[in-house]
């Protein structure tokens, strides 16, 4: 009964953690730590971000990867703003939350791991121009970045969208989709 208290707690700690999105600053050299408890899906991102200027949404075909990141071929601007060359670099998720400073490795906030996908995907991606270079001395301010505590990449196959589409819905048809982000 010992083990099983420890066990359920620990997981539950576990939990509570895996929850907690870190966040930093991206006015400052140094990151520092923000917590924000919630993780929000791409018909959220669409919501909060669609009339940002520096915010981007984009079709394109995946490419070579390179760590946590990879190339993609930008297909279609579908919110008319990107003026971007049609190749570029974008950087995803490490699977690390976050980290302090450049003495240790800079760890990451952000949700999508670009890499999983595979060559010639087609994929709806909300991204941003990366402001500065980070810690880990690999991402320059020419590429871009996928958004801190979203998740802002959806896969684009046969028509069908899959993917955190909002917090109930991870498939449908591209129409329906297109329709869903209109709303």
């Amino acid at each position: 009964m010992k083990t099983f208290l420890k066990t359920t707690a620990f997981s539950a700690m576990l939990l509570v953690l895996a929850g907690l999105v870190i966040s930093c600053n991206q006015s400052n050299e140094d990151p520092i730590l923000c917590v924000s408890p919630v993780i929000f899906s791409f018909k959220q991102a669409y919501l909060k971000h669609f009339d940002d200027s520096e915010v981007f949404f984009v079709k394109g075909v995946a490419q070579d990867t390179d760590r946590h990141g990879r190339k993609i071929n930008i297909i279609e601007d579908l919110k008319g703003n990107f003026a971007g060359d049609s190749s570029i670099f974008v950087w995803g998720a490490t699977g690390f939350l976050c980290g302090v400073g450049s003495e240790i490795e800079r760890f990451d906030m952000r949700l999508d791991f670009i890499t999983r996908h595979n060559d010639a995907d087609t994929l709806i991606m909300f991204i941003r121009q990366a402001h500065r270079r980070f810690n880990n001395d690999i991402e320059c301010s020419t590429d871009y970045t996928v958004l801190p505590n979203y998740y802002s990449i959806v896969h684009l196959s046969n028509d069908t969208i899959r993917g955190p589409i909002t917090d109930q819905i991870w498939r449908m048809s591209w129409k329906d989709f297109q329709e869903l982000v209109k709303e």
